[in-house]
């Protein structure tokens, strides 16, 4: 329900900027393909409930690797950003919440958070010579043989492997640093993440859309300009408007389901 929302928002705001506009259902290349995701993770997840842990996340992880060897129609479904992330839905899926709170919670774990998340924004900040294209890797969008290298091709199943404890690693970063308490006016937002997930890349590009000059200054500064942009963009889609018509929506099939079960 997500992912057709998201389908009918995008056709809407590509019609509103007269831009060539379609309901794809198939080729998902933007933000949408998490919630495709999403559906894909969860069904795997259903269908592999009674199966050995240790091994769905080999054989997932193996799948990862081998897939970026493929090169055609990798945006049919996402299903190749689908492939390569569901080892972290499913990770996730069998972590116990308390144990991880208190393991990211020790002194210890935070002070080394700080380290990895400032060698994190070193590399991403700096252009390191043959570095770049391999960020790629990390948005799992993307097949070995399209990523811009002068490594071997054959290669590439190793430096997904390599991806994963990279990308726990940064993520755990994340977690261990966040506030163990509410923030008065902040902390709020979180509640509305939904809302800003859905409506977040069509409103960037409508708001782009009407007020072009605001482009070319981002362009210009992208780091202090573009973060603003997208603090506000993140306030706008958390407006109580825009989050009740996505919960309204994705409720849909649940009220039919209680009415029918009444």
């Amino acid at each position: 329900m997500l992912f057709l929302f998201m389908t009918i928002v995008r056709y809407a705001c590509m019609l509103i900027r007269k831009a060539p506009a379609q309901l794809d259902l198939i080729s998902v290349t933007d933000a949408r393909w998490y919630a495709l995701g999403m559906f894909f993770w969860y069904a795997a997840a259903i269908l592999l409930k009674k199966a050995n842990p240790r091994l769905v996340m080999g054989v997932s992880v193996l799948l990862s690797m081998v897939a970026g060897y493929f090169t055609g129609h990798t945006s049919t479904f996402a299903w190749l950003r689908a492939v390569n992330f569901f080892p972290f839905f499913y990770a996730g899926l069998m972590t116990d919440p308390g144990r991880l709170t208190e393991l990211t919670g020790r002194k210890r774990i935070r002070t080394f958070s700080v380290l990895i998340l400032l060698v994190a924004a070193a590399l991403a900040a700096w252009k390191v010579k043959g570095l770049a294209p391999w960020r790629l890797l990390f948005r799992g969008a993307k097949a070995y043989a399209q990523i811009d290298t002068e490594l071997p091709l054959w290669s590439g199943a190793f430096w997904r492997l390599a991806a994963f404890p990279v990308s726990a690693a940064v993520s755990l970063a994340w977690l261990s640093l966040m506030p163990g308490k509410a923030i008065p006016n902040v902390s709020g937002l979180g509640g509305k993440t939904l809302s800003v997930y859905a409506f977040h890349s069509p409103a960037y590009k409508t708001i782009l859309y009407f007020l072009p000059f605001l482009d070319e200054w981002i362009r210009k500064s992208p780091v202090p300009l573009g973060l603003l942009f997208s603090a506000l963009v993140l306030v706008l889609c958390s407006l109580p408007a825009f989050d009740r018509s996505v919960r309204r929506f994705m409720n849909l099939v649940v009220k039919k389901e209680e009415n029918h079960d009444t």
